[in-house]
């Protein structure tokens, strides 16, 4: 399970804000280099009852972050393998190539426009109070 502390900034209905910083690692050689210690605003589904300044543990389950690994990585390949397959060989394999990369561009601009309707569920993680 992937888990981050943060502070609720804002609550919004059954969604909140929360301010995470990302400083856990300044013994990393690379801590300069990358923005890991930047403070980090994420929008979380309210678990419970939450108030502005509660300090909140977000938690996404496994099981969502495959799913959405694999839509995400996975079935892109795997449409792009099987349009290809499934084109006509009579076709150059340019032409092919093309239609099959086209395909998997639509996908990508369906899967966006599906984001908003299965970010809730898939996406968001879940804020609790911290323990």
């Amino acid at each position: 399970m992937a888990e981050t502390t943060g502070i609720v900034k804002e609550v919004k209905g059954n969604k909140v804000i929360v301010t995470t910083s990302k400083g856990a690692c300044t013994t990393c050689p690379l801590s300069k280099v990358c923005s890991i210690n930047e403070i980090e605003e994420i929008e979380a589904i309210k678990g419970e009852d939450l108030k502005v300044g509660d300090k909140v543990l977000l938690y996404n389950s496994e099981s969502s972050l495959i799913i959405f690994a694999f839509v995400l990585f996975i079935l892109p390949l795997i449409v792009l393998v099987s349009v290809y397959a499934l084109l006509p060989n009579g076709l150059k394999e340019g032409i092919r190539m093309l239609i099959a990369l086209f395909v998997m561009g639509l996908y990508f601009v369906l899967l966006g426009i599906f984001e908003k309707k299965f970010k809730d569920r898939f996406i968001l993680p879940i804020a609790r109070k911290e323990r």
